[in-house]
């Protein structure tokens, strides 16, 4: 296999881990309780938790929104080793990244990116289906993603996916640790839930062992593009669920600092990247200019 410099190990951390999460074990993986399944990514589910995120029933206003996503890219840019980084807002929806670094799609792409994470059942694999939309719709087709509604959706290997809605959100999702499990070689990503996702998650597990295959696998939607679909072998009541893949220690970490920072509250538009030449003994900087799209 080859060798990566630090330069091309950040690039593929910030623009290659959602492939990289996707493409985890693709000729065998695990079931949620560790049995080898031909052709399943793996996803395992261990462990209780008890932590519970703060809600509110008063809806966050625009400007709240925005400073809200400087906040998260701020930590994203921390989290994937940006040292200098600054997050400004300008106006009433734009914001301007500025970080002594080369590498500006990969910046870019590292704060643009919404982050979406939500776990769905798993209706039906494949092409063929008795739903007409979902048998003419292909992969890199426009999708809607909307929590309520039924998701088409596909893995990094271009497997199609009908899904249901979603029965427990990203939001739910009070950690992400990236770390190599006892015995293994590999970096992954455990997700740890609230108190409420993890009971959500023990209810939906207790509903999708009783199904047949492929009703009986739920989905790891990231960005909506399935992370993995592991089959559901017995009611799960911890609330923790590992994503594995071949990852760098620095594609798993920020992978972790993404999804532990939160999803965008706002989706962005990039308006424009440049590199601005380095003066004297300084560094060159990148700056994005990013524009929230209008809801």
């Amino acid at each position: 296999m080859p060798e990566y410099t630090e330069l091309t190990q950040r690039r593929r951390a910030l623009r290659k881990w959602p492939v990289a999460a996707v493409t985890v074990v693709a000729a065998w993986a695990m079931t949620a309780c560790g049995v080898p399944i031909p052709g399943v990514r793996t996803a395992e589910i261990t462990g209780p938790t008890t932590t519970e995120k703060p809600t509110s029933t008063t809806p966050a206003s625009h400007a709240d929104l925005m400073k809200q996503s400087a906040e998260i890219m701020q930590r994203r840019l921390t989290a994937a080793g940006y040292s200098g980084a600054s997050v400004a807002m300008q106006g009433d929806s734009q914001i301007v990244v500025t970080v002594p670094s080369t590498n500006s799609q990969a910046v870019a792409d590292l704060v643009s990116a919404q982050r979406q994470l939500d776990f769905r059942d798993v209706d039906e694999i494949g092409q063929s289906s008795n739903n007409s939309d979902f048998a003419n719709w292909n992969c890199g087709d426009p999708l809607s993603n909307i929590s309520d509604q039924m998701l088409f959706a596909c893995d990094s290997s271009d497997q199609k996916y009908l899904l249901g809605p979603v029965f427990v959100s990203g939001q739910r999702v009070v950690d992400a640790e990236a770390s190599i499990p006892q015995g293994g070689v590999a970096y992954n990503v455990t997700l740890t839930f609230d108190a409420t996702g993890a009971d959500e998650f023990a209810q939906a597990t207790a509903k999708l062992v009783t199904q047949v295959s492929p009703q009986n696998q739920f989905a790891i939607v990231l960005d909506g593009e399935v992370v993995s679909a592991p089959v559901v072998q017995s009611t799960i009541t911890g609330g923790q669920a590992q994503i594995t893949g071949s990852f760098t220690q620095q594609q798993a970490e920020t992978l972790a600092a993404s999804l532990s920072s939160g999803a965008l509250p706002l989706q962005f538009d990039v308006g424009s990247v440049s590199t601005i030449s380095a003066t004297g003994s300084g560094q060159p900087t990148t700056v994005v200019a990013l524009t929230a799209r209008a809801s």
